[in-house]
Protein backbone atom coordinates (compact mmCIF):
# COMPACT_ATOMS: atom_id res chain seq x y z
CA UNK A 1 0.00 0.00 0.00
CA UNK A 2 1.08 3.61 -0.52
CA UNK A 3 0.46 4.48 3.17
CA UNK A 4 -0.96 7.95 2.44
CA UNK A 5 -1.21 10.05 5.60
CA UNK A 6 -4.86 10.92 6.19
CA UNK A 7 -3.97 13.22 9.07
CA UNK A 8 -1.65 15.52 7.13
CA UNK A 9 -2.33 16.43 3.44
CA UNK A 10 0.41 15.92 0.86
CA UNK A 11 2.16 19.09 -0.18
CA UNK A 12 1.04 19.93 -3.74
CA UNK A 13 3.77 19.38 -6.33
CA UNK A 14 5.46 16.57 -4.42
CA UNK A 15 6.05 13.37 -6.30
CA UNK A 16 5.59 10.03 -4.62
CA UNK A 17 8.83 8.12 -4.21
CA UNK A 18 9.64 4.67 -5.46
CA UNK A 19 9.37 2.99 -2.05
CA UNK A 20 6.31 1.86 -0.19
CA UNK A 21 6.98 3.45 3.22
CA UNK A 22 5.36 6.78 3.93
CA UNK A 23 7.48 9.55 5.51
CA UNK A 24 5.83 11.15 8.51
CA UNK A 25 8.19 14.13 8.74
CA UNK A 26 6.18 17.36 8.67
CA UNK A 27 6.08 18.97 5.24
CA UNK A 28 7.54 15.94 3.39
CA UNK A 29 4.63 13.79 2.23
CA UNK A 30 6.75 11.35 0.17
CA UNK A 31 7.24 7.63 0.29
CA UNK A 32 10.74 6.24 0.42
CA UNK A 33 12.80 3.10 0.07
CA UNK A 34 14.56 2.23 3.36
CA UNK A 35 17.62 1.01 1.42
CA UNK A 36 17.97 4.45 -0.20
CA UNK A 37 17.21 6.55 2.90
CA UNK A 38 20.28 8.83 3.21
CA UNK A 39 21.09 11.55 5.74
CA UNK A 40 19.78 14.30 3.43
CA UNK A 41 17.02 12.44 1.58
CA UNK A 42 14.19 14.26 3.36
CA UNK A 43 13.42 17.97 3.35
CA UNK A 44 10.99 18.74 6.18
CA UNK A 45 9.98 21.13 8.93
CA UNK A 46 11.40 20.48 12.37
CA UNK A 47 8.95 22.84 14.07
CA UNK A 48 5.20 22.81 14.35
CA UNK A 49 2.44 24.58 12.43
CA UNK A 50 1.22 27.91 13.80
CA UNK A 51 -2.17 29.44 12.97
CA UNK A 52 -2.55 32.93 14.43
CA UNK A 53 -4.50 36.00 13.27
CA UNK A 54 -5.33 34.36 9.89
CA UNK A 55 -1.62 33.70 9.29
CA UNK A 56 -0.23 30.21 8.79
CA UNK A 57 3.43 29.46 9.39
CA UNK A 58 6.00 27.01 10.73
CA UNK A 59 7.75 27.76 13.99
CA UNK A 60 11.08 26.66 12.49
CA UNK A 61 11.34 28.94 9.46
CA UNK A 62 8.98 31.91 10.13
CA UNK A 63 7.57 32.00 6.57
CA UNK A 64 3.99 33.24 6.93
CA UNK A 65 1.04 33.22 4.56
CA UNK A 66 -2.73 33.60 4.72
CA UNK A 67 -3.40 30.96 2.05
CA UNK A 68 -3.57 27.35 3.23
CA UNK A 69 -2.34 25.96 -0.11
CA UNK A 70 0.69 28.25 -0.03
CA UNK A 71 1.30 27.15 3.54
CA UNK A 72 1.39 23.50 2.42
CA UNK A 73 3.82 24.45 -0.38
CA UNK A 74 6.33 26.02 1.99
CA UNK A 75 9.47 23.97 1.45
CA UNK A 76 11.05 22.30 4.43
CA UNK A 77 13.96 24.06 6.11
CA UNK A 78 15.76 21.00 7.53
CA UNK A 79 17.51 18.07 5.83
CA UNK A 80 17.62 14.59 7.29
CA UNK A 81 16.48 11.01 6.90
CA UNK A 82 12.91 10.04 6.10
CA UNK A 83 10.85 8.91 9.07
CA UNK A 84 8.54 5.93 8.69
CA UNK A 85 7.31 5.89 12.28
CA UNK A 86 3.76 7.14 12.57
CA UNK A 87 3.27 9.55 15.50
CA UNK A 88 0.62 8.60 18.07
CA UNK A 89 -2.87 9.99 17.57
CA UNK A 90 -3.46 12.43 20.44
CA UNK A 91 -7.23 11.99 20.15
CA UNK A 92 -6.96 8.24 20.76
CA UNK A 93 -4.58 8.29 23.68
CA UNK A 94 -6.09 6.85 26.83
CA UNK A 95 -5.89 8.96 29.96
CA UNK A 96 -3.41 7.81 32.53
CA UNK A 97 -4.86 5.52 35.14
CA UNK A 98 -4.83 6.82 38.68
CA UNK A 99 -4.40 4.36 41.49
CA UNK A 100 -7.40 4.76 43.78
CA UNK A 101 -5.21 3.73 46.70
CA UNK A 102 -3.23 6.96 46.22
CA UNK A 103 -6.37 9.10 46.51
CA UNK A 104 -6.67 9.69 50.22
CA UNK A 105 -9.28 11.97 51.75
CA UNK A 106 -7.94 14.93 53.73
CA UNK A 107 -7.36 14.27 57.39
CA UNK A 108 -9.99 15.80 59.64
CA UNK A 109 -8.76 17.84 62.57
CA UNK A 110 -10.01 16.80 65.96
CA UNK A 111 -12.65 19.14 67.32
CA UNK A 112 -11.55 20.91 70.52
CA UNK A 113 -13.24 19.85 73.72
CA UNK A 114 -16.07 22.03 75.00
CA UNK A 115 -14.30 22.14 78.36
CA UNK A 116 -11.49 24.23 76.90
CA UNK A 117 -12.06 27.92 77.80
CA UNK A 118 -12.93 30.23 74.92
CA UNK A 119 -10.39 32.88 73.93
CA UNK A 120 -11.72 36.30 72.81
CA UNK A 121 -10.46 37.36 69.40
CA UNK A 122 -9.49 40.99 68.73
CA UNK A 123 -12.01 42.79 66.53
CA UNK A 124 -10.52 45.36 64.16
CA UNK A 125 -12.70 48.17 62.80
CA UNK A 126 -11.66 49.68 59.48
CA UNK A 127 -10.64 53.38 59.66
CA UNK A 128 -13.42 54.37 57.25
CA UNK A 129 -16.07 52.72 59.45
CA UNK A 130 -14.52 54.19 62.60
CA UNK A 131 -14.85 57.67 61.13
CA UNK A 132 -18.54 57.10 60.33
CA UNK A 133 -19.16 55.82 63.86
CA UNK A 134 -17.52 58.93 65.31
CA UNK A 135 -19.67 61.18 63.12
CA UNK A 136 -22.77 59.24 64.14
CA UNK A 137 -21.93 59.69 67.83
CA UNK A 138 -21.50 63.45 67.34
CA UNK A 139 -24.82 63.76 65.53
CA UNK A 140 -26.64 62.07 68.42
CA UNK A 141 -25.12 64.46 70.95
CA UNK A 142 -25.02 67.77 69.09
CA UNK A 143 -26.57 69.64 71.99
CA UNK A 144 -26.12 69.26 75.73
CA UNK A 145 -29.77 70.23 76.16
CA UNK A 146 -30.91 67.18 74.22
CA UNK A 147 -29.36 64.73 76.66
CA UNK A 148 -32.16 62.65 78.15
CA UNK A 149 -34.68 64.17 75.71
CA UNK A 150 -36.94 62.03 73.57
CA UNK A 151 -35.84 61.66 69.96
CA UNK A 152 -37.92 60.12 67.19
CA UNK A 153 -36.41 56.70 66.48
CA UNK A 154 -37.89 56.32 63.00
CA UNK A 155 -35.39 56.20 60.13
CA UNK A 156 -35.02 59.52 58.34
CA UNK A 157 -36.70 61.59 61.04
CA UNK A 158 -34.55 62.08 64.19
CA UNK A 159 -36.50 65.08 65.49
CA UNK A 160 -36.35 65.99 69.18
CA UNK A 161 -39.64 65.91 71.07
CA UNK A 162 -41.11 69.30 71.99
CA UNK A 163 -44.52 70.56 73.07
CA UNK A 164 -45.15 71.85 69.54
CA UNK A 165 -44.34 68.70 67.56
CA UNK A 166 -45.44 66.00 70.00
CA UNK A 167 -48.54 65.18 67.99
CA UNK A 168 -47.43 66.26 64.50
CA UNK A 169 -47.13 63.86 61.57
CA UNK A 170 -43.82 62.04 61.22
CA UNK A 171 -42.31 61.54 57.79
CA UNK A 172 -39.84 58.65 57.77
CA UNK A 173 -38.41 55.84 55.68
CA UNK A 174 -40.04 52.46 56.16
CA UNK A 175 -37.38 50.64 54.13
CA UNK A 176 -33.69 50.02 54.64
CA UNK A 177 -30.64 52.02 53.52
CA UNK A 178 -28.85 50.55 50.48
CA UNK A 179 -25.29 51.32 49.41
CA UNK A 180 -24.49 49.81 46.02
CA UNK A 181 -21.91 50.74 43.35
CA UNK A 182 -21.40 54.22 44.82
CA UNK A 183 -25.13 54.98 45.10
CA UNK A 184 -26.96 55.57 48.37
CA UNK A 185 -30.74 55.26 48.64
CA UNK A 186 -33.64 53.85 50.64
CA UNK A 187 -35.34 50.67 49.49
CA UNK A 188 -38.76 52.27 50.02
CA UNK A 189 -38.44 55.28 47.70
CA UNK A 190 -35.46 54.52 45.40
CA UNK A 191 -34.17 58.12 45.30
CA UNK A 192 -30.54 57.48 44.43
CA UNK A 193 -27.63 59.81 45.12
CA UNK A 194 -23.86 59.58 45.37
CA UNK A 195 -23.59 62.23 48.11
CA UNK A 196 -23.88 60.90 51.67
CA UNK A 197 -25.13 64.21 53.12
CA UNK A 198 -27.87 64.43 50.49
CA UNK A 199 -28.84 60.85 51.33
CA UNK A 200 -29.18 61.71 55.04
CA UNK A 201 -31.35 64.75 54.25
CA UNK A 202 -33.80 62.86 52.03
CA UNK A 203 -37.34 63.43 53.33
CA UNK A 204 -39.22 60.34 54.40
CA UNK A 205 -41.72 58.80 52.01
CA UNK A 206 -44.03 57.33 54.68
CA UNK A 207 -46.16 59.27 57.17
CA UNK A 208 -47.24 58.22 60.63
CA UNK A 209 -46.79 58.98 64.30
CA UNK A 210 -43.44 59.75 65.88
CA UNK A 211 -41.73 56.94 67.76
CA UNK A 212 -40.24 58.79 70.71
CA UNK A 213 -37.32 57.35 72.65
CA UNK A 214 -34.18 58.27 74.54
CA UNK A 215 -31.10 57.46 72.40
CA UNK A 216 -28.81 57.69 75.43
CA UNK A 217 -30.61 54.75 77.03
CA UNK A 218 -29.55 52.41 74.24
CA UNK A 219 -26.69 50.16 75.16
CA UNK A 220 -23.88 50.19 72.68
CA UNK A 221 -23.25 46.74 71.34
CA UNK A 222 -19.57 45.95 71.07
CA UNK A 223 -18.79 43.28 68.47
CA UNK A 224 -17.04 40.30 70.00
CA UNK A 225 -15.81 36.99 68.71
CA UNK A 226 -14.56 33.98 70.59
CA UNK A 227 -12.53 30.96 69.68
CA UNK A 228 -11.58 27.76 71.41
Amino acid sequence: SSGINAEWPLRPGFEMGSGDIYCYNKGCGQTFNPDENLDESCCYHSGGPIFHDAYKSWSCCEKRTTDFTEFLNIKGCVRGKHNGVKPPDPTRQKPAKVDKAELKPPERLQRPSEEIPMIPLPVKIAPSLQKLLENLTVSNNTSESNKGASICQRKGCGKAKTEDNESETCFYHSGSPIFHEGYKYWSCCQKKTTDFDVFLKQEGCTDGNHLWGDPSSKKKKVPTATLR
